[in-house]
């Protein structure tokens, strides 16, 4: 799935691209660990220590571990530790068996320009030990990098891993594989955020076992055979070792809450497990035996002419393994007519559906049983809902303008990501079960019906409808099955012998032209770089006027929302074409990356959505390179990390325990992270042999699953190197580094200490971890050095001291923190550095702030520092970081004080955009324009709020710019009186483009005038907007608007409305996202004791990544508040600290009491 909304909650409301980090909610951690000389760790003073019982008690079991560690270290043998870097210089000669691959180096130079310069080596001291610990480093130079691979012994204190995957019937497994955050998993003493343990089935069991609501069997330790050369796996997996570590919640319940027993156990939890195996089918997660095997479905779809109803046939030809007693299939809100099996031999019989709505699973059960080994046909018929959210077969409400009167017009469409199929038709709805399909459908004869493959064959009926039936599909999990019905105009092309099509609602297929010719350019160069052409013989791009937030990949039937999607040169503004062509670049790489190759299990969601995260930024950095996406992606990377930084993260590769809970990992870690590490990768490596590995890796598993270690070993044949050992720490584990960068001088010659270290936001007992790091450094006369920076601090030396930037050119996914002597000489060259560079130093600097690494106005400092900026990228994050610090001040004084700094910030830089665009300006300078009329208006400077107001009033003179629009629209809604407000909402309900709508309800959210919100959220709990929306509206105008209080009351009177509105999987976000805006730690369990109250324990996830955002925000509250008013008052003189350009247009008896926060 693509789109910003794809990545928390797909469908559930509208998309909000392009927000800054700061606007968005971060529940982050905070770390507490040693320090290296010069630089200090986080700040402990003023720190907030409500959380919930889960970290209090984990607290108190961290404080037991270093006793119960010390008496460990007696009784096992010591690790080997490495040492200090060693440097090569440019042109040492290296010994004789290392010219080869040097050789090589030279050859790959043009991809990877940056060599490895300084090369991890064993201590002295380590060498001297006994001689069965006893390491040597093996030296390698491939591919332009040297690095040194030390072997690893493997550790004998681990875990039974033969307890692990096959849980015998009616025993209680205790060292098992873990679960995903969920159901209330963040109640347990022991459990770590970002994983719950749970009971795990495999094999042959009983039926009763099999039944188990929440049971998902685990992989065996042996995957299948290997494909090629065999590259060993790496030990030490930290995702195994996070499991284990999980898995003690059941060992303490059982010993009585023993904090000693529970320590102990985490101490063995810390050794390393064996690393993730390859695919095999039969030890892949999952709810459904892999005794019974779907190969082919035939599906039959009638949807009644309400559209709230459809009738269903499905035929499925399945494969027996074995004996089975029954059958059992995923089936959500279907209602069962009749269920018969026939064998391939003949013989038909009946079976008994018994339906279980909590799994969403249905037992098929015979007279007689077992049903033997073979091959048989099933065949159901069935009835289902047609809903309003995007889940399964849903519709669609727009309107279209038809001879200047506004016509309501529905239309039926498919979201099955991540396990919706089974609301459509019973079947094996996981991701590997692959299987062919035939469909049908019968609808209304002037409608056109679009499925993954193309029509075959229309025949008319007697009742006046049509039966349209599609070409039988390639093998596919259920997820990217696809059906849309409705009347719609088509725009076709081709390339490279594939038929293109793009399908729009009457009237829009003239602004699908830009997508079509993006498309052609994205597929022909797929095609070359994946080396496995696209393989069907069509593809559809459907362009929906509402339902989903972004894209959905469906095979040969991709479906975006419209706003997303459809760009008109004359008409949209740069941005809107920078958004389009990024989705469909994304939607068309999960053609290769997930359809062709799909991931095993949800635990490996980022082999698709990562994936296609990196391609798309890759493939539009090639070819719009005016753009600067690079700079973009590196402000879309703040999201991850601030994410992965908070209490409640969890590594990349997450275990999914329950496919139901699968939505949970679409987050910025499995998009946002995934994709930097890729880049990180593919940085590392060059790109030629990390090509080399991809096509590998799409060659060998083309229509068929994988893990990631799968694709480990592809890029390790490449390479010749051990890539799972070198990135395991990356996907494996939760969190990231800080690499603090201490400079000492002497003699004008600079001797650089690079020490690592977990970096948290707001948990000082966060487990300490660590990262093979590729550090680029760079001194302020351009001299650049790499070093693959491991546990142990490293020492370069730099032939002159000056200003020394670590992760030069933001390839590394990591902090980087310096001495506060190297910092005082970063800031007045800041202006000197690549762009890149400068948003690096920015985004860690605030980032250290909000941790309590560093104060807020070491930040500040910087941003004073910016002078002439005129990059947009570097102002959105400034802008974000500013509103972020706003949002903490309580006082309306200093909040008044706070925006005349904000607006002496953002004047200078608008001077010299100004309103209107200029001959010969740069690209992005419209973009700049918009985010600073915003900011600006935000921030009440009155020149810019009543030009706004102006050109709102004068648009049916003279259209509003389309670049600064969305800007304009929200300045004006948020100082909007009586007669604004009408003329917003009427916008809103005449609006037939999606865009139009969404600009004019982000304008409405922004009203500040209570009695014009009561009136608004009134509104949005009729049937005027469709329900996901409403609802999405609904939980974010407290941020927008900053009137959070009236809003959360409102919120809290109507919940049980609202939450019947929200769909099932968007109901968990409705308190967080309306309590988002809070910066009292009390709200924080305000927000915990609602959640239990009215919501499952299903919901708490997400309850707890709120409630930790709202106790990061009162810890920097109480720390940086009081620091940054003080800045800004010595900033501004008396004059300008005393007024302010423009009141809100409220009474005074009208405003409420002072705001507590305004996230956005």
């Amino acid at each position: 799935m693509g789109g910003t909304q794809a990545a928390g909650r797909s469908g559930e409301g509208q998309a909000r691209a392009g927000v800054p980090l700061q606007h968005q909610r971060q529940s982050e951690r905070r770390l507490g660990v040693g320090n290296i000389d010069g630089i200090p760790g986080p700040c402990r003073s003023g720190r907030s220590r409500t959380g919930s019982d889960s970290y209090r008690h984990y607290r108190d079991l961290r404080a037991a571990v270093p006793g119960i560690r010390a008496a460990r270290r007696r009784h096992r043998p010591r690790r080997r530790v490495l040492g200090i870097a060693r440097e090569r210089t440019p042109r040492q000669v290296r010994p004789q068996q290392m010219q080869r691959p040097a050789q090589r180096a030279e050859r790959d130079r043009q991809a990877l320009p940056r060599g490895l310069d300084a090369l991890p080596l064993p201590r002295t001291a380590v060498q001297g030990r006994a001689g069965r610990r006893q390491r040597r480093g093996e030296l390698l130079h491939l591919g332009g990098l040297v690095r040194q691979l030390r072997p690893r012994q493997e550790r004998a204190d681990r875990l039974g891993e033969h307890e692990r995957c096959v849980l015998r019937p009616g025993r209680r497994q205790v060292g098992h594989a873990a679960r995903s955050v969920s159901d209330g998993l963040l109640r347990q003493v022991v459990g770590r955020a970002y994983r719950r343990s749970e009971r795990r089935l495999e094999g042959q069991v009983a039926v009763g076992d099999v039944l188990d609501p929440d049971g998902v069997p685990c992989r065996r330790r042996q995957g299948e055979p290997p494909q090629g050369r065999e590259v060993p796996a790496a030990p030490g997996s930290a995702r195994e070792l996070t499991a284990a570590r999980i898995s003690l919640r059941t060992v303490y319940r059982t010993a009585g809450g023993s904090l000693a027993l529970a320590a102990a156990l985490l101490l063995f939890c810390i050794a390393p497990a064996g690393a993730e195996p390859r695919f095999s089918f039969a030890t892949t997660p999952g709810k459904l035996p892999k005794d019974v095997v779907p190969r082919h479905y035939a599906l039959r779809i009638v949807p009644a002419p309400t559209y709230d109803r459809f009738d269903g046939e499905a035929v499925i030809d399945i494969e027996v393994a074995r004996p089975v007693p029954v059958i059992v299939v995923n089936a959500a809100e279907l209602s069962f007519k009749s269920v018969k099996l026939r064998a391939s031999g003949g013989g038909e019989t009946s079976l008994a559906p018994s339906v279980d709505p909590r799994r969403e699973t249905v037992t098929l059960t015979p007279a007689t049983a077992p049903i033997a080994p073979g091959s048989y046909r099933l065949s159901i018929d069935y009835s289902g809902k047609i809903g309003k959210h995007p889940q399964g077969l849903y519709q669609i409400a727009y309107k279209e303008r038809d001879r200047g009167r506004l016509v309501d017009k529905l239309m039926l469409a498919t979201q099955m990501e991540p396990v919706q199929a089974r609301r459509l038709f019973p079947g094996w709805d996981e991701p590997v079960f692959r299987a062919s399909f035939d469909i049908v459908a019968v609808i209304d004869a002037p409608l056109t019906a679009v499925s993954n493959m193309p029509q075959s064959r229309v025949e008319l009926r007697p009742d006046g409808r049509k039966e349209v039936s599609f070409a039988r599909s390639v093998p596919m999990p259920t997820y990217l099955v696809a059906l849309f019905v409705g009347e719609m105009d088509l725009l076709e092309d081709s390339v490279d012998g594939i038929r293109l099509g793009i399908h729009t609602v009457k009237g829009k297929r003239e602004r699908a032209r830009y997508a079509m010719e993006a498309t052609k350019q994205i597929v022909r160069y797929f095609n070359g770089y994946f080396g496995e052409p696209y393989p069907l013989s069509k593809l559809d791009q459907i362009a929906l006027p509402g339902g989903i937030g972004g894209a959905m990949e469906n095979w040969g039937a991709i479906a975006y929302n419209e706003g997303r999607f459809l760009y008109d040169p004359g008409e949209d503004s740069l941005r809107q074409q920078q958004a389009a062509y990024g989705i469909i670049a994304h939607e068309i790489a999960h053609q290769w990356f997930g359809n062709l190759v799909t991931m095993a299990w949800w635990d490996n969601l980022w082999l698709n959505e990562g994936f296609a995260s990196w391609m798309a930024s890759k493939t539009t950095e090639r070819f719009n390179p005016s753009w600067g996406m690079r700079l973009r992606d590196a402000l879309w990377k703040e999201t991850a990390l601030a994410e992965d930084a908070r209490r409640t993260t969890h590594p990349i590769q997450t275990p999914v325990e329950n496919d139901t809970r699968a939505m949970d990992v679409f987050d910025s870690i499995t998009y946002a992270k995934g994709a930097a590490v890729l880049r990180m990768l593919e940085g590392y490596l060059g790109e030629d042999v990390f090509r080399a590995g991809v096509r590998g890796y799409m060659r060998a598993h083309r229509f068929s699953s994988t893990t990631t270690a799968d694709f480990w070993h592809h890029l390790s044949a490449a390479s010749s190197q051990d890539i799972g050992k070198l990135v395991a720490g990356w996907t494996e584990q939760p969190g990231y580094p800080v690499v603090k960068v201490l400079q000492q001088c002497e003699n004008g010659a600079a001797a650089v200490t690079l020490a690592q270290e977990r970096f948290t936001l707001n948990d000082p007992g966060a487990v300490p971890l660590a990262w093979n790091v590729p550090v680029i450094l760079a001194d302020g006369a351009g001299a650049r050095r790499t070093v693959l920076l491991e546990r142990e601090p490293q020492k370069l030396g730099f032939e002159r001291c000056g200003a020394m930037l670590a992760n030069a050119g933001d390839t590394g996914y990591y902090r980087s923190q310096y001495d506060d002597r190297n910092f005082g000489r970063l800031v007045p060259a800041l202006q000197g550095l690549p762009a890149p560079d400068r948003l690096r130093l920015l985004s860690d600097t605030f980032a250290l702030a909000q941790a309590g690494r560093v104060d807020a106005t070491r930040y500040l400092a910087l941003v004073e520092n910016l002078g002439a900026e005129t990059d947009r990228t570097i102002w959105d994050q400034v802008t974000g970081a500013l509103r972020f610090l706003r949002e903490l001040i309580d006082s309306r004084g200093d909040q008044a004080v706070f925006d005349r700094y904000i607006a002496r910030l953002l004047e200078t830089p608008f001077a010299r955009v100004g309103w209107d665009a200029r001959p010969g300006e740069a690209a992005d300078a419209a973009l700049l324009r918009r985010s600073l009329i915003e900011a600006l208006g935000r921030a009440g400077h009155g020149a810019v709020v009543r030009e706004a107001q102006s050109r709102f009033a004068a648009r049916a003179k003279k259209a509003i710019d389309p670049a600064i629009r969305p800007a304009v629209l929200n300045v004006t809604g948020r100082y909007a009186d009586e007669a604004t407000f009408e003329a917003l909402l009427e916008r809103m309900r005449s609006a037939t483009d999606m865009s139009d709508k969404w600009e004019a309800q982000a304008a409405l959210r922004q009203v500040r005038d209570p009695r014009l919100l009561q009136r608004l959220m009134e509104l949005m709990l009729t049937d005027e907007l469709p329900p996901s929306d409403a609802v999405f509206n609904l939980t974010h105008i407290g941020e927008d608007s900053g009137r959070v209080e009236i809003v959360w009351r409102f919120v809290l009177e109507h919940l049980p409305a609202i939450l019947a509105k929200a769909s099932a999987r968007g109901r968990p976000h409705v308190l967080p996202d309306a309590a988002s805006a809070f910066s009292d730690a009390a709200r924080a369990e305000e927000l915990i004791a609602l959640t239990r109250t009215h919501l499952d324990a299903t919901a708490l996830y997400q309850a707890e990544k709120g409630a930790d955002w709202i106790r990061l925000k009162a810890a920097v509250k109480a720390r940086e508040a009081r620091r940054a008013i003080d800045w800004a008052q010595a900033r501004l003189g008396p004059a300008q600290i005393g007024s302010r350009e423009i009141p809100p247009p409220l009474p005074v008896k009208e405003r409420p009491s002072p705001r507590n926060g305004e996230k956005g």
